[in-house]
């Protein structure tokens, strides 16, 4: 709820319009459709449907899961430095 808020806060102060839901997932472009939700679900339940298969060992996975979370930071590193470069010319 606090991401939320901050979120909600920021769209308010910059003026854009509020969704009924936010998301902790900011997509580089705000007025992209994008449904990064159902894209979150439908590729963890292709991943849990290949180890029920037998197709793919989750434990064996699920070892590097920290590469999967310096790969997110690593990409909200780089749109955070690619938007603040395209802003960095806007008069204030």
């Amino acid at each position: 709820m606090p991401f939320e808020a901050f979120h909600t806060a920021k769209f308010r102060r910059s003026g854009k319009p509020v969704d009924a839901v936010s998301s902790l997932v900011q997509l580089p472009s705000s007025n992209s459709k994008f449904p990064a939700g159902a894209v979150i679900l439908i590729a963890l339940g292709v991943v849990l449907l290949l180890d029920n298969l037998g197709m793919l060992e989750l434990r064996r996975a699920l070892r590097y899961w920290p590469a999967l979370l310096i790969a997110a930071g690593l990409y909200m590193l780089y749109v955070r430095v690619t938007s603040s470069r395209g802003n960095s010319g806007e008069s204030r």
